[in-house]
């Protein structure tokens, strides 16, 4: 009787601690939910998330607003989700900077990982390896045998130290074995007029940025940094194809809610995101943005990308020397 008695407490007790995450997955979003970007208004990630926040809105009948809480390279925003509660409310949309961030920033107020629960991921971006038009070269392969030759005879811009930009022609110089001039500004907007006009040399940046000058034939575009050819690009050749064979740097865009979401509740929002961007017309808007669309990772999977990439720009930044404090 005492066995049987503990038996049916012990029943009760688990269906108490299992309801409210059932019941949370059931019937969100309940209430508004509000994605944080840590970017300004109009940039792709802003673009991108306000995108999906009509689309989801539409779909699931509630609102989602988009609220920009720029600064530290993104970290003010991850800051405040990884405070929020994890009731599936505040979510942040955010790009592989965060993994980024994990060993560029001496110190951070979260843990990149530990403080989040991976929700969804929604694409990828590629960045294009590009040069002004007056230098002579038509193809990476081309440029790289010279530098070779002749060690920081070139300038390359970045959005500044830590950047994408900037570690992803770090990643080009220790694997190609090149030695290339670092100019840093304070954004990719900054520096473009000046590659344009040739007082720098060459850039490797999103093709969402680069891609408009490069169509006016105001630069030129010698590969693409992806692992594969893109659908946006098909006939510009990758890094790798290019005489660097494990080259290869792809920017991810995705959702993460704060740590300790209810695992029903997480798989309920991976479900309803994944089902968003599946859609014809979504892929093809998001193909528009410079986003090849690539919402098949489970959130677990979510968590094992984000481990691997700050493995892989841990190893680089340390290389580069790059932090801010």
């Amino acid at each position: 009787m005492k066995l049987r008695s503990l038996c049916l407490t012990f029943i009760l007790l688990t269906g108490i601690a299992i309801q409210p995450g059932a019941a949370a997955a059931a019937t969100w979003p309940e209430k508004p939910v509000h994605i944080i970007v840590g970017w300004s208004a109009g940039g792709a990630t802003d673009v991108i998330a306000r995108y999906l926040a009509q689309q989801l809105g539409e779909a699931l009948g509630q609102q989602f607003i988009v609220e920009n809480r720029p600064g530290a390279g993104g970290n003010i925003a991850a800051e405040l989700v990884a405070r929020a509660p994890a009731d599936g409310n505040t979510l942040i949309f955010l790009t592989s900077a965060h993994a980024i961030n994990a060993t560029l920033y001496k110190s951070l107020p979260f843990d990149p990982v530990k403080s989040f629960t991976p929700l969804a991921v929604i694409g990828n971006m590629t960045q294009m390896f590009v040069i002004h038009p007056s230098l002579p070269y038509h193809s990476a392969e081309e440029l790289m045998n010279d530098v070779r030759k002749n060690p920081d005879k070139l300038k390359y811009a970045s959005a500044g130290n830590g950047s994408s930009s900037h570690l992803a022609v770090e990643q080009l110089q220790a694997k190609a074995d090149l030695e290339l001039m670092h100019v840093p500004y304070k954004g990719t907007s900054q520096y473009l007029p000046d590659l344009i006009a040739g007082r720098v040399d060459m850039a490797i940046d999103s093709a969402t940025a680069l891609l408009p000058p490069v169509r006016n034939n105001q630069l030129r575009a010698l590969a693409i940094s992806s692992h594969a050819r893109s659908d946006m690009l098909p006939d510009l050749p990758t890094i790798a194809e290019s005489g660097v064979p494990d080259y290869g740097v792809n920017l991810w865009f995705g959702f993460l809610g704060p740590s300790g979401m209810p695992t029903d509740l997480t798989e309920r929002i991976n479900t309803e995101i994944r089902n968003i961007v599946a859609r014809p017309a979504v892929i093809e808007q998001l193909k528009e943005f410079g986003l090849t669309v690539s919402s098949d990772y489970t959130a677990p999977e979510f968590r094992d990308l984000l481990n691997e990439d700050i493995e892989q720009y841990a190893d680089i930044i340390k290389a580069s020397g790059a932090q801010v404090e």
